[in-house]
């Protein structure tokens, strides 16, 4: 099968998904507003669930977080680990102490958290190959 243009978004006009595979990266992946034969209201806000989650390994430190909308919990945590010793040291919450919004888009989006002790912020610009990350822990 030959590979197809990546369109602009996953989704066509209509809310069906587009099918194939794409040569290029899909831009925008967001499902939100998928129309699926016999599910109505597919995406309703219990069912679509949106997370962002990084991963950091340095010789030293394993630095992991994650910001997490499942419609019905919000929830975001950081975790770094000596890779030493094996020590670990989280910070966690969950709705209602923190509060989360999930990027749609890699390209040019945010995803943030906040609450319970912890901010934490990420600026996609894929557009331009980078990611800006702002963490603060008490």
């Amino acid at each position: 099968m030959p590979l197809l243009p990546a369109p602009d978004r996953l989704l066509d006009d209509s809310g069906a998904l587009r099918f194939g595979q794409y040569r290029g990266a899909l831009q925008d992946v967001d499902i939100s507003d998928v129309r699926l034969p016999g599910w109505p209201g597919f995406t309703s806000g219990l069912r679509l669930k949106r997370w962002q989650h990084f991963c950091v390994v340095h010789p030293e430190v394993v630095l992991t977080f994650a910001i997490v909308h499942t419609g019905y919990l919000q929830l975001a945590w950081v975790q770094a680990i000596d890779r030493a010793t094996g020590q670990t040291v989280e910070r966690a919450g969950r709705w209602p102490l923190v509060r989360t919004r999930v990027a749609r888009s890699l390209w040019d989006d945010h995803s943030r958290a906040s609450g319970s002790g912890l901010r934490l912020q990420v600026h996609n610009h894929l557009s331009v190959g980078r990611h800006d990350i702002e963490l603060d822990s008490q």
